[in-house]
């Protein structure tokens, strides 16, 4: 049987460091760029669909932006979270499970 998209990405995130993940990038120059090139000035909000631990969120408060991650590992919205709150401890980024999923 194959396991529910939300205990496959659990797993993911509570089996591997963050940046042993093929995907990982340390900065999503694309994404960012995408950002820029929109020209939202300080504050505006950005959301982050699929985001888990990724490092857009960091990227995105060093722009002085607001960001919502949403994704359905609520083990890669915790590490997201703890890197927010090192980097901007009044918190400005919200991070949420996909409406549906149970809180773990």
């Amino acid at each position: 049987m194959t396991p529910a998209p939300k205990d496959h990405w659990e797993s993911v995130y509570q089996t591997k460091a963050i940046d042993e993940l093929s995907w990982f990038r340390s900065h999503l120059e694309t994404s960012l760029g995408f950002v820029k090139q929109a020209g939202l000035g300080p504050r505006a909000a950005v959301i982050d669909i699929g985001g888990g631990a990724s490092t857009f969120v960091d990227d995105t408060l060093e722009l002085d932006l607001s960001v919502t991650v949403l994704d359905l590992s609520a083990s890669a919205l915790a590490a997201a979270r703890a890197r927010s709150r090192t980097a901007r401890p009044r918190g400005d980024v919200v991070v949420r499970r996909r409406a549906g999923s149970r809180s773990a």
